[in-house]
C-alpha cells in the first residue's frame, strides 16, 4: 500500500508527495504530533474529524436560523410556524449525530474510502473531480491541515435553499403541510452536499444548472385545524 499525503502547491493542482502514513495510530499517546494546535478535549483522530464535519453541519443550521430572523420580521410567524420547523430539524440532527459520521474512518457512511482516503469530488458541474485532489487527514499532521481546507459544496447554495424554504413554510398558514424532511436533504446530508478541495474546486455564485424540486416542497395533505388554531392565536395575539 502506498503512503501519501497531498499538499497544495502554487499551480491549480494538488501535488501527491510520498511521506510518513500514521493512520493507523489514533490516539494522541502514539501520535503526539497529529495532534499539535487541536484543542485539548480531542485525543483520537477520529473524534477531531467527526467534528469537524458536525460543526460544518451545526453551522449550516446556525444560517438559516439568521436568515429567518433577517427575513420575517412577524414575530408570530416566527415563533409558531418557523420554530416547530426548526426544532425539527434539530431533533432529527440529533438523531443523526450532526452527521459526524461523513468524516469518520471507521463509518460505513464515511465520505472516505477503506484506506481512510477523501477524495475531492469536484467542482458542482462536473459528475467527478478532474484534478488529483485525495486526502488522507490521519495519515499526518500536514495532511490533517490540509483536509481543514476541504468543504462541504451545496449543489443548490444555501442562499437558495434558505430563500426558498422561507417562502416554502409561510404556505403552512395557508393550510399546507411543508415536506421539512426534503428541505432537511438539502441543506445537511449528501442529497445536496459533496466534498470539495475549497481552494479548487469550490466554485461560488450562482449555478443556473441546477434547481430544486418545487414539487417536493409540500405534501398531498392538508393542515385545517392546524390553520384555524393559529387564525385564533393571531387574533388572541392581537387583541392583547
Amino acid at each position: 500500500m502506498l503512503n501519501f499525503n497531498v499538499e497544495i502547491s502554487n499551480t491549480a493542482h494538488a501535488v501527491v508527495v510520498f511521506s510518513v502514513d500514521r493512520s493507523h495510530l489514533e490516539s494522541i499517546e502514539e501520535d503526539d504530533e497529529w495532534f499539535v494546535g487541536l484543542a485539548d478535549k480531542f485525543t483520537l483522530k477520529n473524534q477531531f474529524l467527526s467534528w469537524n464535519s458536525t460543526s460544518r453541519i451545526r453551522g449550516y443550521l446556525r444560517n438559516l436560523r439568521q436568515a429567518i430572523n433577517k427575513q420575517v420580521r412577524d414575530p408570530f410567524i416566527r415563533k409558531r410556524v418557523f420554530g416547530p420547523l426548526l426544532h425539527k430539524f434539530k431533533v432529527k440532527l440529533r438523531e443523526n449525530g450532526y452527521h459526524g459520521c461523513y468524516f469518520d474512518r471507521l463509518s460505513l457512511r464515511a465520505i472516505c474510502n477503506e484506506e481512510g482516503v477523501f477524495p475531492c469530488e469536484g467542482k458542482y458541474y462536473l459528475a467527478m473531480c478532474d484534478e488529483d485532489h485525495p486526502v488522507k487527514p490521519a495519515a499526518n499532521r500536514n495532511s490533517r491541515k490540509l483536509f481543514e481546507k476541504f468543504e462541504y459544496d451545496h449543489q443548490v447554495p444555501q442562499c437558495v435553499l434558505q430563500d426558498a424554504f422561507i417562502q416554502a413554510s409561510q404556505n403552512v398558514l395557508r393550510g399546507m403541510v411543508l415536506n421539512w424532511e426534503y428541505f432537511y436533504s438539502m441543506f445537511f446530508t449528501r442529497a445536496n452536499v459533496r466534498l470539495v478541495n475549497g481552494i479548487f474546486c469550490h466554485e461560488k455564485g450562482a449555478r443556473p444548472t441546477i434547481k430544486l424540486d418545487e414539487k417536493s416542497f409540500f405534501t398531498d395533505r392538508k393542515l385545517e385545524v392546524l390553520t384555524r388554531s393559529l387564525d385564533r392565536l393571531r387574533t388572541c395575539s392581537n387583541s392583547v
